[in-house]
């Protein structure tokens, strides 16, 4: 992990000038089984999404465990395809929907159960005063609030041959410009 290199006071408190990387885990913890991916969240959680349909959030610092959510139902054959962390919420796809849950709580929020095809990792972006998640299913990108689930553009944008990979989001300023499919 990361450990302060040097501290220094500086008026009502201190501030660590820098860090040097330590070789090793600082933390460790047992999970049913290999996760799928893990963001590492704004809060100061690690959020693990597990192939299974398990969200679980720890302490980036101590590794304790802070909640844990079925996102998909056991015995469903459905498995999470992938996840962003975007705002305040945890966005992870399956087959072919998406759920968001609270990171404060790990409660789910909102769900879309049929986008129509099978959906690819969501990519969180951030809009002027708002956090959102783009996600691919089939040859439409979807544009959505992270908060709510609704769409932000309406009609999604449809292309003419399916989505094969992730999208990243691109552009700069305060619009986004483009929108590329790696």
């Amino acid at each position: 992990g990361f450990q302060p290199l040097r501290e220094t006071l500086a008026g009502a408190g201190y501030a660590k000038v820098g860090y040097e990387l330590v070789p090793g885990p600082t933390w460790s913890v047992a999970l049913a089984q290999e996760p799928l991916t893990a963001e590492i969240a704004a809060d100061g959680s690690v959020v693990v999404a597990l192939p299974s349909g398990v969200l679980t959030a720890l302490d980036a610092k101590t590794g304790e465990r802070l909640w844990k959510t079925k996102v998909l139902a056991p015995g469903s054959g459905v498995g999470l395809t992938g996840l962003s962390v975007s705002g305040a919420y945890a966005i992870a796809t399956y087959a072919k929907g998406v759920v968001a849950v609270a990171l404060d709580s790990g409660k789910e929020v909102w769900r879309k159960a049929s986008l129509g095809a099978k959906t690819l990792e969501p990519t969180a972006i951030a809009l002027p005063g708002k956090a959102a998640v783009l996600v691919a299913s089939g040859p439409v990108l979807y544009l959505l609030d992270a908060k709510t689930g609704a769409a932000i553009q309406d009609p999604p944008v449809r292309f003419e041959s399916p989505i094969l990979l992730s999208p990243t989001a691109g552009g700069s300023g305060r619009a986004m410009r483009a929108f590329v499919a790696l």
